[in-house]
């Protein structure tokens, strides 16, 4: 017989982390990892969007990685040596993207292509992520090296953003203030 999807177990606001006895669904940890989730799947919808070999290769890393960091959340373990890697490649993908780009010299506004303005979206998604994990730090430490991850990842994200609107040649919009 197959398994069902629902359990019940969580019906009444409680549910299980690996490894863990039941747990409130707003306790910060649930909330990060919920996050990472929300975070994980808008990646996956602009991979639907995405027609770019090399980029959907690096986002289905990013992808992994994200479901390696909610693992290490869920179980309170240190499996970090995976995402010092993965910090470096995201400091090469950026490196090599930015040769490509002009300099930056004011504020753009997010924008762009339809696929540069969903990558925006996706930051941004990022930096909420990132806030609801330094939460989570000041209450149980994480590891240093999910907090490196997910700040390379915005910066990363930003600047695939603008690479993606190079390459359709759609206009950065500068901020005037």
């Amino acid at each position: 017989m197959k398994t069902k999807i629902y359990t019940k177990r969580g019906d009444q606001g409680k549910g299980f982390l690996i490894g863990t006895k039941k747990i409130w669904k707003d306790d910060l940890q649930v909330e990060a990892i919920g996050q990472i989730d929300e975070f994980n799947s808008l990646i996956g919808f602009s991979l639907s969007k995405i027609k770019d070999v090399k980029i959907k290769k690096q986002l289905d890393q990013v992808q992994s990685d994200l479901m390696l960091i909610s693992s290490i959340i869920a179980q309170n373990k240190v499996e970090v040596n995976k995402l010092n890697q993965s910090i470096m490649q995201l400091e090469n993908y950026i490196d090599q993207m930015e040769l490509k780009l002009s300099e930056l010299q004011n504020f753009i506004l997010p924008g762009g292509g339809e696929i540069g303005s969903l990558l925006h979206v996706v930051r941004s998604v990022c930096r909420r992520t990132e806030r609801r994990l330094v939460s989570l730090n000041k209450k149980e430490k994480l590891p240093e090296e999910i907090l490196i991850y997910i700040n390379r990842l915005s910066d990363y994200l930003f600047i695939l953003a603008r690479f993606v609107n190079f390459q359709q040649h759609k206009e950065e919009i500068i901020w005037k203030s």
